[in-house]
């Protein structure tokens, strides 16, 4: 499989049986009895059992070829959703230095609580495709963007309070460096913020700023004040990653890869900017950009003040910079050898996320241990 698109990441290999990847199979059950190698075990809303084993070589069988199914959801060459045992499976590009949407997830539930993230049934990493699975529960409602119309002035009010509600509970974390929510080691990952895309660097691959501190990332952002403190935030809270009931009440929010640590001012400076926060035109929606307002107006009145036009300043001076170790070299001296003549600051405490093992098929079916995430790893 690797090398094939994402959309070829599920696979039906028997009438009752799915290969996720090359690591593991959804298999349907009706009533039972479960194999006793399941790793979990769910019912579908027709009381129907389901569950995920590791795979094996008989597993083709039926469809020696195997039947490519149909994603739910595409997210252009990077990921796609398939419905499953009314579970969703959410599969993504993964490589060396991205965390796993799971453990940002898994942080997120357990230290901001009030904060609605999806449940997780299962999450893996399959390193023979680069791939990382989730298998998540569905939530109530619909995405914003397709319930808009429908929400009157004073529900579509109620949703940007609520998410204003959700930035200052994030907001409450805070770190003296600026990168990823579940990775002190790791940089932030928003194209806003990034230089251009090398070409060497695939499409799918998202591109990272360096681990920033105050004393190394305020020229690369001048006249963008960073501060010295920065934030939990989820840059990406754009009306498809956000799930409201009829009533406007806020059920989900998806998407919290991207999710880290900011400068504070950039909670309020990524509504008004980003083409991602723009609403589709059409019947009940004569303005695209009131999601952009409404959020950005909510929040700054919560006291997080934008700085759009040193934003804007900033990205004009670093258009056509591309992501190089060289280009990074002349405002990041921790990638540089004089590093070692600078103080670097303590790196804060962080929720401590354990490290497991993957799970790895070899030709006889049988495990063996690999550096990633094992699907024995279950949370809810």
């Amino acid at each position: 499989m690797p090398g094939t698109a994402i959309c070829n990441s599920v696979i039906q290999v028997a009438p009752n049986a799915w290969r996720l990847g090359e690591l593991i199979i959804c298999e349907r059950v009706g009533t039972g009895p479960v194999n006793g190698a399941a790793i979990t075990t769910w019912r579908d809303d027709e009381g129907i059992l389901w569950y995920l084993r590791r795979g094996r070589k008989s597993d083709s069988r039926y469809y020696p070829n195997g039947r490519f199914a149909v994603p739910y959801h595409k997210s252009g060459t990077s990921g796609a959703i398939w419905k499953l045992g009314g579970m969703f499976v959410k599969v993504k590009s993964w490589g060396e230095g991205m965390d796993p949407e799971s453990d940002t997830l898994k942080l997120i539930y357990e230290s901001c609580p009030g904060v609605p993230v999806p449940r997780v049934v299962a999450h893996w990493v399959d390193m023979d495709t680069q791939r990382s699975f989730l298998i998540l529960r569905p939530l109530r409602g619909q995405i914003l963007l397709h319930a808009w119309p429908s929400l009157s002035p004073e529900l579509r009010q109620y949703v940007a309070n609520q998410i204003a509600d959700v930035c200052e509970i994030l907001a409450k974390h805070t770190a003296t460096y600026m990168g990823s929510a579940a990775n002190p080691l790791n940089g932030c990952r928003d194209q806003y913020l990034c230089p251009d895309r090398p070409v060497s660097i695939p499409s799918w691959k998202p591109i990272s700023l360096p681990r920033i501190d105050e004393w190394n990332g305020q020229e690369y952002f001048d006249p963008f004040q960073i501060g010295r403190t920065f934030n939990l935030y989820h840059p990406e809270l754009e009306p498809t990653n956000i799930v409201v009931t009829s009533d406007g009440r806020v059920t989900g929010i998806l998407d919290w890869e991207r999710a880290g640590y900011f400068p504070r001012c950039w909670i309020s400076t990524k509504p008004q900017i980003a083409d991602e926060f723009l609403l589709d035109a059409g019947p009940g929606v004569p303005d695209v950009t009131e999601w952009q307002w409404r959020l950005a107006t909510t929040l700054e009145e919560r006291g997080f003040i934008p700085e759009r036009e040193e934003w804007e300043e900033f990205r004009g001076r670093i258009s056509g910079t591309v992501s190089t170790a060289v280009s990074f070299a002349k405002y990041f001296p921790a990638e540089t050898d004089e590093a070692e003549d600078n103080e670097v600051p303590d790196v804060p405490d962080v929720p401590d996320i354990p490290d497991v093992p993957d799970v790895r098929m070899d030709e006889v079916g049988e495990p063996s241990r690999l550096n990633a995430h094992d699907p024995h790893q279950v949370w809810y």
